[in-house]
């Protein structure tokens, strides 16, 4: 990491999806792309914003989400019998 960057990144943001730091660029290093390949880097440092998302977020997104709709499925229906109303979420789904 200090081959890369002047210090430690420092946390700056945090959420259920991930996290974001603060760095700051050596003047010379190495800066790795997102294909994998790697390019010597030369003048001033910069400052940048390092984006860490948790593993396997999407599977547990898109489950939340399942389960999210199939619930709002299931109350819609219960509470369309008990009240005689027009489902709520029919309109979104």
């Amino acid at each position: 990491i200090l081959y890369v960057f002047e210090e430690i990144p420092k946390l700056v943001a945090s959420a259920s999806l991930g996290q974001v730091y603060k760095a700051r660029l050596r003047e010379k290093g190495i800066a790795i792309h997102d294909d994998g390949s790697a390019r010597q880097m030369s003048g001033s440092s910069h400052q940048v914003a390092i984006k860490i998302q948790r593993p396997d977020v999407f599977n547990l997104f898109t489950l939340d989400l399942f389960l999210l709709v199939t619930y709002g499925k299931v109350a819609d229906k219960v509470f369309s019998i008990l009240t005689h109303q027009i489902p709520y979420h029919e309109n979104f789904l």
